[in-house]
């Protein structure tokens, strides 16, 4: 469990070909925007991760040009099990 803030896991700069896989986050900030939030340039596989925190559903896992499968995302106030991330909408 983490207290990040803003994310977890991610960051603004450049990223290339990165494999985040496998990972079991809860980002506990009550002002978290995100578990993994990665710029909208950033490429590579986001796979595989359980996430959970105060976010709202649609900002849980943001990775625009990667390959994104199989994550799930939680919103810890609502006491339920987590969702694929992201929706199809």
């Amino acid at each position: 469990m983490v207290d990040a803030g803003t994310m977890a896991v991610g960051g603004a700069g450049v990223i290339t070909n990165c494999l985040i896989q496998g990972n079991i986050i809860n980002n506990a900030a009550s002002t978290s925007d995100a578990c993994i939030n990665l710029a909208a340039t950033a490429t590579g596989c986001v796979v595989g991760n359980m996430c959970a925190g105060a976010a709202v559903q649609a900002n849980g896992v943001t990775a625009t040009a990667c390959l994104i499968a199989e994550n799930y995302y939680g919103v810890v106030s609502e006491d339920l099990s987590a969702i694929l991330d992201p929706i199809a909408t």
